[in-house]
């Protein structure tokens, strides 16, 4: 009897006070992957479903400026970056929004003792049902399948809050994003990143290429979540080693006897992803960021049994990535919540670095967009223009906060002093406008420059052509023929992703020599190298095609092919010795 009084009191919390609250759409999925489709089977209201729900941090509106007075070539107090301790404390969430977001929570009779709160209080989390999360968030949840992998995945079409609890909530997840894995029984999940460079390739290349390298050489491993490395030669694809290879071949050469540092993300089961990184450094972003994270005890035969990686790891002073997806595969507000992390780093003194895709205007997986979804640029799918869909920038690269690498190449036949030309051989410089952060502060003089005297015939239907949005890649570098030791033989590689280790590995000996002088290193780069473009080697020719066009051409000054040039490392030194 009194089992049955508790039920019924529940049940009247849950539908005479919760849905009194006027609710509105907080987020909906207006681009994806077509490449997912719902699955025709009706999905239990029993199924579990852990959910995640960011809370809005504080101060961000200002996290602008404070990078800015640490960054900025004008500012009295460039290079006094912040400790991480301190970037955490100016950023948590208040306490209001924490107990709004919980007293929401109560009123659906979800007691505390059912959720979680990150260390840094910026998420709460909660294992639920699909039925539970379904009416706390007036939704409907769908079983949905890659065409290709054949994974299932949960997601809405869209979800809503009270509006009185809009402010406090960045967004939940698993929602809109194909991101939250239906767990299947017998199924074992496969990384789809599971990479590693290989010793005994490293060796080959430093004995050939970098004689002052020494034998046996090899970079730091951050293990992150599991993360191992390979001792042999992958038999089942070489591009489980090319990558890395590549990268620590040349940013091993390049900044001898520096240390190079390698954050290996996610066991061979489950792999890992940007989130997972952040995680590791900044354990105010863990608990609950965006899926596909992996559940850590990992379940599965053979995965990573130890605890998930929170905070953990100190960041390199510089960090280079080689890896992105597109802005058309993300939320707004997944993208602004993890931009916001490269901001965090950059205030506590770390240069992020990233490649800016090796597909031209189609970004990293050469697919484009249309109303519908994103999809192969083959012309397949077309927008009202004719084109293989819309324009999809690179994701982080578009984050105002990361300096994005796009890639040149030399002319063949040419004289080596030659000037060098946007990367046409293999592949194509990613470069355009983001369609989500605004034109940053440091870069506003340059685009208005560019729209002014260059601005392209197409129309808005292909890119955004306002003006007044983040446009990438901020510099370039080399992206044809590195010769690399790959799988035991020589071979040529080209990509974006050759040119963001390049430009890390010549901020990281620009930062050894500031140390040596007794400064600091330079933390955010963007607004020094955008003070002085003339420490770039500016490029003039060349296109970054895609999505059914000839994508943009490289222009005097900066263009969303090459950005402002090349590094003139003695003149680029030259100017941040210069500084403060």
């Amino acid at each position: 009897m009194k089992l049955s009084i508790i039920t019924i009191a529940n049940f009247f919390i849950s539908v005479s006070c919760a849905p009194a609250a006027s609710y509105a759409v907080h987020e909906k999925r207006h681009v994806g992957d077509l490449r997912w489709r719902p699955r025709d089977v009706e999905l239990d209201s029993r199924t579990v479903l852990p959910l995640s729900i960011g809370l809005t941090q504080q101060n961000l509106h200002k996290g602008h400026d404070f990078l800015m007075d640490v960054s900025h070539p004008n500012s009295p107090n460039y290079a006094n970056h912040w400790t991480l301790e301190q970037v955490a404390e100016a950023f948590a969430p208040t306490l209001e929004t924490i107990n709004a977001v919980k007293e929401w929570l109560a009123s659906f009779g979800i007691d505390e003792d059912r959720i979680s709160i990150s260390k840094s209080s910026s998420w709460i989390r909660l294992n639920s049902t699909v039925g539970e999360v379904e009416k706390l968030l007036r939704t409907k949840y769908k079983v949905y399948e890659h065409s290709e992998t054949k994974k299932p995945h949960l997601a809405c079409d869209d979800y809503s809050l009270p509006v009185d609890i809009k402010s406090h909530i960045d967004f939940i997840t698993p929602t809109i994003g194909f991101d939250a894995y239906l767990i299947e029984p017998r199924r074992k999940r496969h990384s789809n990143v599971d990479q590693y460079y290989l010793p005994g390739d490293l060796e080959t290349f430093f004995d050939n290429l970098a004689p002052n390298v020494p034998q046996n050489y090899l970079p730091t491993v951050a293990s992150i979540d599991g993360g191992t490395l390979q001792p042999s030669i992958s038999t089942e694809d070489w591009n489980h080693n090319s990558e890395p290879d590549l990268d620590f071949e040349y940013a091993i050469a390049l900044v001898y006897p520096q240390e190079v540092t390698l954050y290996q993300v996610g066991d061979s089961v489950e792999g890992g992803n940007f989130d997972t990184f952040l995680d590791a450094i900044d354990g105010s972003y863990c608990s609950g960021d965006n899926p596909p994270d992996p559940t850590y005890p990992d379940p599965y035969s053979g995965g990573y049994k130890g605890p998930k990686s929170c905070g953990q790891f100190a960041p390199t002073s510089v960090i280079s990535i080689s890896y992105g997806r597109d802005e058309g595969f993300f939320t707004s507000s997944y993208m602004n919540r993890q931009c916001n992390e490269y901001m965090k780093l950059g205030l506590a003194g770390v240069t992020v670095v990233a490649s800016s895709g090796d597909y031209g205007v189609a970004g990293n997986y050469n697919q484009c967009c249309t109303n519908a979804g994103c999809v192969g640029s083959s012309g397949e799918y077309t927008n009202q223009a004719g084109a293989a869909g819309t324009f999809n920038p690179s994701f982080p690269g578009t984050c105002e906060y990361v300096t994005a690498v796009g890639a040149t190449q030399m002319v063949p036949g040419a004289a080596i002093t030659a000037a060098e030309v946007a990367c046409e051989f293999s592949i194509y410089s990613g470069g355009g406008f983001s369609n989500n952060f605004a034109l940053p502060s440091w870069q506003t003089s340059a685009v208005e420059t560019y729209f002014e005297y260059y601005k392209p015939l197409y129309s808005a239907v292909l890119y955004n052509n306002s003006g007044r949005s983040r446009g990438i890649p901020d510099i370039s570098a080399n992206g044809a023929f590195y010769l690399v030791a790959l799988d035991g033989v020589g071979q040529h590689i080209f990509g974006t992703s050759a040119s963001a280790p390049t430009v890390g590995s010549i901020i990281s000996l620009i930062n050894e020599q500031r140390i040596a002088s007794g400064k600091k290193t330079v933390g955010f780069i963007n607004p020094v190298l955008y003070a002085n473009p003339s420490a770039m080697n500016d490029i003039t020719r060349g296109n970054n095609p895609g999505c059914g066009t000839s994508g943009f051409s490289a222009v005097p000054g900066w263009d969303p092919v090459t950005g402002l040039g090349t590094p003139n490392y003695p003149a680029l030194s030259k100017v941040f010795m210069a500084l403060p």
